[in-house]
């Protein structure tokens, strides 16, 4: 190899250092940011089914980016018109006072030059009742005379669905209301299905037997409620007294 040939070679070996150092060590002319990436602790679709009348938030939790924008979408729409009932506050959007129309596609679009991500809810808004268990009133003690009548109101408060509801009567065995197992002893009196606010027993001509503890219970399919109330009899206050053949007849 000559002398110009060696001293080529060398030149584009050095040409070639020189280039790799300066392509290492210089900055890019501009900043390329960062791509938009999928939050993996967030589902991308979400289903929501809320009653009207409620408030609602959907909310973006993806991760934040200063040069991102965020567009909100109804039905394939983007939403422009902000009211008092709706607002949108960047990742989240509000609605107050939900409607029936106001079920749909929602969808937060959210983008920046590198790339962009999307959320996606359907919302459900319905005017069906909320199933819950009963809440009722108790009873009120009761106390009567003998052989007057008497009344126990059990008055339902909260209800959302069809619900039975019963009576009892409960009573003792060897001086215990319970058994072992702190099961009641009771006696079913009345029972019904309840298509009202309340329900009433009735009993007519009160003994001394029928003095104690009195239990109304309301079922329905989420649950029960149940309240007590007590009933004592006294001997009426203008009581007659006449002995026939022995036997005590009670008058008032």
């Amino acid at each position: 190899m000559g002398i110009n040939q060696r001293v080529t070679v060398i030149a584009i070996v050095v040409l070639i250092f020189v280039l790799k150092s300066i392509l290492s060590s210089s900055t890019p002319p501009f900043s390329t940011g960062q791509a938009l990436s999928w939050n993996l602790d967030e589902e991308q679709f979400e289903r929501i089914k809320v009653r009207n009348g409620s408030k609602l938030r959907l909310w973006f939790k993806g991760p934040k980016y200063p040069s991102s924008t965020i567009t909100w979408y109804k039905d394939g729409k983007k939403i422009k018109n902000v009211t008092s009932r709706l607002k949108i506050k960047q990742s989240s959007l509000v609605i107050l006072k939900l409607e029936e129309d106001d079920s749909g596609e929602y969808a937060c679009y959210k983008q920046n030059q590198h790339g962009e991500v999307w959320k996606n809810y359907t919302l459900t808004v319905t005017t069906d009742p909320l199933i819950t268990k009963p809440v009722i009133q108790s009873p009120l003690n009761q106390t009567v005379a003998y052989l007057d009548d008497v009344k126990f109101q059990c008055k339902v408060i909260m209800n959302s669905t069809s619900t039975n509801i019963q009576w009892f009567k409960h009573y003792q065995v060897n001086g215990s209301y319970t058994n072992e197992d702190g099961v009641p002893y009771v006696h079913v009196i009345q029972q019904s299905r309840l298509n009202h606010s309340s329900e009433i027993l009735y009993i007519k001509n009160v003994t001394y037997e029928d003095a104690g503890w009195y239990t109304c219970l309301v079922t329905n399919a989420v649950g029960r409620a149940y309240q007590s109330a007590w009933l004592t009899v006294t001997v009426p206050s203008t009581l007659a007294k006449r002995t026939i053949f022995g036997m005590l007849i009670l008058r008032t």
